[in-house]
């Protein structure tokens, strides 16, 4: 797996590496909710990534997701690092769900809908995981040197998957291939990836049941690509589309999961930049609430509630 994104000292990282998963879950549990400053974090997110690879048990897999999102979250747009740590994000959440999840997921999904012939399963899932694995290691090798035709041979192979599964096909893998679309916009430019990464994250978002735990995950991710666009056209539309995604998923999770207070956070972020454009009161209300529900959700000691506490009193002081 391509870690080269993380920025960890070397000889640290070489000790990671050749640790037994006895010794990388006692430096996990050295960190656990007490990283310091910002390199104790990229650290504490790349022990759980390292973990899964070692024991592909996906609860780290998930864990180095969640925080990786949070790290973003607290990040400016402004800062030198924001960039690399979006895509360390896209990289992470890419690899985020597990082939051997397809099968299931098309014979559950075949099943939703009466008369709807059931696909044959076992040679579409076969095709699916062999495109899936192709996926991963041409947007791991693009990752690692940069190179256009590596992410272009991904996105093909990610629209032969779709193609192959239809309607059938597993949210997660639409999810992937919306980000090497928006991946390609940040190299190119073109709108019209945007665009099409915007689509194909509001389907896989659609085709996620609303009592769904990664619900929120989703919509998280659609919202990070209208954010993008937003950047771009400033378009009053999408600061209105990224704030009701962003609401659908705090509504879609739980108040005490550990992701809560970060889509709190975003939402008052978003609520603030229309604030600034139209001056609505509701905005402002809706905005300081969401602030103050971000701080007292946010778990006790977590290294970002200095931030999301400057966010509250800059809502108070308006």
């Amino acid at each position: 797996m391509d870690t080269e994104e993380f920025h960890i000292d070397a000889k640290l990282k070489s000790f990671c590496n050749e640790a037994s998963e006895e010794d990388i879950q006692a430096l996990v549990a050295e960190l656990h909710e007490d990283p310091i400053n910002d390199d104790e974090i990229e650290l504490y997110i790349y022990l759980h990534f390292l973990h899964f690879q070692k024991s592909k048990d996906t609860k780290h897999l998930e864990k180095a997701i969640q925080l990786v999102e949070e790290w973003v979250a607290v990040t400016p747009s402004s800062h030198p690092d924001y960039n690399r740590r979006y895509s360390l994000l896209n990289t992470v959440t890419i690899r985020g769900h597990p082939c051997q999840a397809i099968k299931g997921d098309i014979e559950d999904m075949a099943l939703e809908e009466p008369g709807r012939e059931k696909p044959a399963t076992d040679e579409i899932s076969i095709q699916l995981e062999h495109l899936r694995e192709r996926e991963l290691s041409l947007y791991e090798t693009f990752k690692q040197h940069g190179r256009l035709e590596d992410l272009e041979e991904a996105i093909e192979t990610g629209e032969l998957a779709m193609s192959i599964a239809g309607d059938s096909i597993p949210p997660f893998m639409s999810l992937s291939l919306a980000i090497l679309f928006s991946d390609r916009f940040e190299m190119t430019g073109s709108m019209t990836d945007l665009d099409r990464a915007i689509g194909i994250a509001r389907n896989a978002v659609d085709a996620v049941l609303h009592d769904n735990p990664q619900q929120a995950a989703f919509v998280g991710s659609l919202g990070q690509v209208l954010g993008v666009r937003l950047e771009q056209t400033g378009s009053m539309d999408d600061i209105d589309q990224v704030i009701t995604m962003i609401n659908k998923a705090v509504d879609a999770t739980p108040h005490d999961h550990p992701l809560q207070w970060m889509q709190l956070h975003n939402l008052s972020a978003l609520l603030s930049l229309r604030f600034d454009q139209i001056g609505s009161i509701d905005d402002l209300n809706r905005g300081v609430s969401a602030a103050r529900d971000a701080v007292n959700r946010m778990p006790h000691g977590h290294p970002h509630h200095t931030a999301c506490l400057t966010n509250l009193r800059n809502w108070l002081s308006r």
